[in-house]
């Protein structure tokens, strides 16, 4: 019997100015889309002063909405700045992007 494969379909994309971030203890990966960003994934420290910097950055590739993936509380600091910068802020449980085949890295929880 032959195996029948279904085609799926390409997938839309529903807010063009959004941003990823994979938060951690120690530096945070986040990523925008491709054309807002020569460099579009880039890597950030948690301290305060570095997390404007973070949010200037991401405001100036134009990003309106933010998804996280939230880890015990390295996330809390994160969400309060982005949202006191305006971005509307959305956060993921970490078992949503756990990868099937095992390859799990920051850089590509955030992407």
């Amino acid at each position: 019997m032959k195996k029948v494969y279904r085609r799926e379909a390409p997938l839309t994309v529903r807010y063009p100015h959004s941003a990823g971030i994979d938060d951690g203890k120690q530096e945070l990966y986040i990523a925008v889309v491709e054309e807002a960003a020569e460099k579009n994934v880039r890597t950030f420290g948690t301290y305060t002063e570095v997390l404007k910097k973070l949010a200037r950055w991401v405001r100036d590739c134009g990003v309106q909405q933010v998804v996280m993936e939230v880890t015990v509380v390295y996330w809390i600091s994160v969400y309060e700045i982005l949202e006191r910068w305006g971005f509307e802020v959305r956060l993921l449980d970490t078992r949503a992007t756990k990868h099937s085949d095992g390859r799990n890295t920051d850089a590509l929880d955030c992407q």
